[in-house]
């Protein structure tokens, strides 16, 4: 590609997205996977057009279709795993009335199945840049921290007798869930 004389073109940038695009200079995230730059045209230069045709191809060929395609896989193995939660949770009451077989292959298969949506969210996390990684991992690491201490005082709690009622399961992992999107949020805001 033949890169035009920079004196002769007047650039302005614009951007959208529908996946995070990291550019070297700009960050630019909204909600659809396009980056379109937008030129002043300059009647000294010919091969503006193909400039712009090329810097649009950016969408369509490279890393953010790999995003796009591996958020689905992504959603696809969260939607699988709870599936199979589901299940695995009330198979045993509604649908094969407590037999034991059944039961331990639901169990089985709910752990297969989030194994390897762990797996795929390891690979997802993987391909995307330094800043996403880098925000994953501090919410992870902040939720790891909170879990712990909440789910220490949570169950001190009932050994103390303040609380009459075992702990639930999934009070802890309603605090999992929004610990983790609250750190996320916060971060991203904090490296925008």
């Amino acid at each position: 590609m033949r890169v035009p004389n920079l004196q002769l073109i007047s650039i302005s940038h614009t951007y959208e997205s529908l996946c995070k695009v990291y550019l070297t200079l700009w960050v630019a995230s909204a909600t659809m996977c396009k980056v379109s730059f937008t030129f002043n045209r300059n009647e000294d230069v010919k091969h503006m057009d193909k400039l712009k045709a090329d810097s649009n191809d950016f969408a369509t060929n490279s890393h953010c279709s790999d995003i796009k395609k591996s958020n689905i896989r992504n959603f696809y193995w969260a939607g699988l795993w709870v599936a199979s939660t589901f299940l695995a949770s009330f198979g045993p009451r509604m649908i094969w009335e407590y037999a034991t077989v059944p039961t331990v292959i639901a169990v089985i298969m709910n752990l297969t199945i989030g194994t390897l949506m762990l797996l795929q969210t390891t690979r997802h996390i993987k391909k995307t840049d330094e800043l996403v990684q880098k925000v994953f991992y501090e919410s992870t690491a902040v939720t790891l921290g909170a879990v712990l201490v909440f789910s220490v005082s949570y169950e001190l709690l009932e050994k103390i007798q303040i609380m009459s009622e075992q702990p639930e399961v999934g009070l802890v992992v309603l605090m999992i869930g929004l610990t983790f999107i609250a750190s996320q949020l916060i971060l991203m805001r904090k490296y925008r």
